[in-house]
């Protein structure tokens, strides 16, 4: 009797699981995205983005409950003059007083949104790589050949 049970317990989840899937849809990335463009001039970006080591300033801005630690990263406002897409803004609040409450708009970076920037830096500098290289055999070659 238990194992009948079972039986029928397992073939409703399977049925179940099985009818889920096949109601699924599966949407291609490339219909969801449009104006698709390659992105070029990645490595001149990434040559003015300066990366920092830092500390949040916990004392003076106490009510924001900051982290405390270090951290690496950019300053908001230098990302904000080369790359402003890459910065948003994060609202915090805090009580100012007893019953009164303030907002501070702070500065954030999703630093996911760097990657294809990265990326594109690194293909860009392989074919400076791979330039300087066939230069480089040519100029062994001709050496070669006096």
């Amino acid at each position: 009797m238990k194992s009948l049970i079972l039986k029928s317990l397992l073939i409703f989840f399977s049925i179940l699981f099985s009818a889920g899937q096949g109601f699924s849809q599966q949407i291609s990335d490339r219909d969801l995205k449009i104006n698709v463009n390659p992105l070029s001039g990645s490595l001149r970006y990434i040559e003015r983005l300066e990366p920092v080591k830092f500390q949040y300033n916990t004392t003076k801005f106490k009510k924001l409950n900051l982290p405390s630690g270090v951290y690496m990263g950019f300053i908001g406002e230098d990302v904000n003059q080369i790359l402003p897409s890459l910065v948003a803004y994060e609202a915090r609040y805090y009580m100012q007083g007893k019953n009164e409450s303030k907002t501070a708009q702070l500065k954030s970076l999703n630093l996911e949104h760097y990657i294809p920037l990265l990326v594109g830096a690194i293909q860009e500098q392989q074919q400076q790589i791979e330039l300087l290289r066939q230069e480089l055999m040519q100029l062994k070659a001709n050496k070669g050949s006096k």
